[in-house]
């Protein structure tokens, strides 16, 4: 008994957790980060300022409702990664093993280097791009950093792997979990590429990337340049590999 009301309360907490920032997402996109209230998120979700503040301030509101889509972006590459692996055993074993697989993966070729990272950055710069406004607000955000005492540390540092779990959860997930996601995903291909130094060109391709985001946040970097501005330093990270 005690155990299902402890599972039931845990329950209803991460329904309501999810109701509020589903409710500061609308809100957000419909009146900007700016123009939007604790008070007004409270309502749209209908709980008290205190349960939205229980969720997060308006800035790890926004950083989360970010944070959930990239987290979406992941899990469903590394589904479909694993549902193409299990297709290529399958389809081995029945034309020819090896050999048919051989044959097969011959016909599909890869994308260039250059290619798949870009392919791999393409979906956030997109996304980045959709309300320029909110993406600044979020940008900021993680710019300032936690509050002050908070002790976690440079942000990008979280990228790397060995994170503390105190630190993990005080600072954005992009500079922890997920920024660990993208760049394994970016090893991947560089592995798959035959590149040498993939971890740390892969470290250069993600700051790189998250430089030229963060650049464009301060309008230094026009929107329609990002894309160009991110491929010219894959490019170059990348020498030759085309």
């Amino acid at each position: 008994m005690f155990n299902e009301r402890v599972q039931d309360r845990g329950a209803r907490r991460a329904q309501t957790g999810e109701a509020v920032l589903a409710a500061a997402r609308e809100l957000f996109r419909e009146g900007g980060y700016a123009g939007t209230t604790i008070r007004q998120i409270a309502q749209r979700a209908g709980v008290s300022v205190g349960t939205v503040m229980g969720v997060g301030d308006k800035s790890a509101l926004l950083v989360r409702s970010f944070e959930d889509w990239i987290a979406e972006v992941h899990a469903e590459r590394t589904a479909a990664g694993a549902s193409a692996a299990g297709d290529a055993v399958r389809a081995a074993g029945g034309a020819g093993g090896k050999k048919g697989a051989r044959k097969r993966a011959g016909a599909s070729r890869p994308l260039a280097p250059v290619d798949a990272v870009m392919a791999l950055f393409a979906p956030f710069i997109e996304y980045f791009g959709q309300d320029l406004e909110l993406s600044r607000a979020y940008a900021a955000v993680l710019v300032a950093g936690p509050a002050p005492g908070a002790g976690a540390g440079s942000l990008a540092a979280g990228a790397e792997a060995g994170a503390g779990a105190g630190a993990e959860a005080e600072r954005p997930a992009i500079f922890g979990s997920l920024g660990r996601a993208l760049l394994g995903e970016i090893v991947a291909v560089l592995k798959n590429a035959g590149l040498a130094h993939p971890k740390r060109r892969a470290r250069a391709l993600y700051y790189a990337y998250l430089g030229v985001l963060l650049t464009a946040a301060s309008g230094a970097v026009a929107y329609e340049d990002v894309t160009a501005r991110v491929r010219e330093a894959v490019a170059a990270i990348l020498g030759g590999a085309r």
